[in-house]
C-alpha cells in the first residue's frame, strides 16, 4: 500500500544513478509508486519523442543512428517540460545525469524553477555483479527490452567502461552538496527497496 500524501510533509524530488544494468529502473518505479512520484526514465523519453517523428525525435533518430550519443542539450530540451510540471508533485529522475554537466545544467533548471533536489540515490553496483545478472538472465532465455541492444555482452562491458570513466565526478558534485545518498545495490530487490523507503520516509518528514 502506498504512503498517502497526508504521511509526507513534502514532496520529493529525487535522482536515482548507477550502472547500466544495476536495477536503478526497477527501484526508481517501486519508489514513485510507494510516494506518488512521477518517474522519469531519460532513455524511454527520448525513444517516445522519436517514436512521435517530431523535429527533434529526428534528430535524436539521426545522431542514434550514426552511433553518437545524444548530447546534453538535446537531452534536456527533452527533459525540461516534464520536470517543470512534476515540480510540485515530486519526481524521480532515472538515466540523468549522466555527465557533470548535466549534473550542473540540471541544478540551474532547477534554480529556475525555485527547487532542488533531495537526494541522488547511487546504487552501488560492481561491474562484475552486472556481468553475473547479465549471464543469468542470457541462461534463463529472457530477452531484453525490444529496441536496446542489451543483450550483446560487448555493448554491456562499454556501457560499463562510459559509466566507470564519468560517475566519479557527478558523485563529487553531489557529496560536496550533500545530497549523496549511497546503497547496496547488491542486494534483492526488496531489501533495497526496503532500505530506500525507510530512508526516504525520514527525509520527506525530516
Amino acid at each position: 500500500m502506498a504512503i498517502s500524501d497526508s504521511v509526507l510533509k513534502k514532496p520529493l524530488r529525487l535522482v536515482i544513478i548507477g550502472p547500466s544494468g544495476g536495477g536503478k529502473g526497477t527501484q526508481a518505479k517501486l519508489i514513485a509508486k510507494e510516494f506518488g512520484l512521477k518517474h522519469f526514465s531519460t532513455g524511454d523519453l527520448l525513444r517516445k519523442e522519436v517514436a512521435k517523428k517530431t523535429p527533434l525525435g529526428i534528430k535524436i533518430a539521426n545522431l542514434v543512428a550514426e552511433g553518437k550519443w545524444v548530447p546534453d542539450e538535446v537531452v534536456f530540451q527533452v527533459l525540461v517540460p516534464h520536470l517543470k510540471k512534476a515540480k510540485k508533485q515530486g519526481f524521480i529522475l532515472d538515466g540523468s545525469p549522466r555527465t557533470l554537466q548535466q549534473a550542473k545544467m540540471l541544478e540551474e533548471l532547477l534554480q529556475k524553477e525555485n527547487c532542488s533536489l533531495d537526494k541522488v540515490i547511487l546504487l552501488k553496483v560492481s561491474p562484475e555483479e552486472i556481468i553475473r545478472r547479465w549471464k543469468a538472465k542470457v541462461a534463463q532465455g529472457e530477452r531484453f527490452q525490444p529496441g536496446r541492444d542489451d543483450d550483446r555482452l560487448d555493448i554491456l562491458k562499454n556501457r560499463l567502461q562510459a559509466y566507470q570513466e564519468t560517475i566519479g565526478p557527478i558523485v563529487d558534485f553531489y557529496q560536496r552538496r550533500g545530497k549523496l545518498m549511497v546503497v547496496d545495490g547488491e542486494r534483492s530487490i526488496e531489501e533495497i527497496f526496503n532500505d530506500l523507503k525507510n530512508r526516504l520516509l525520514e527525509l520527506a518528514n525530516g
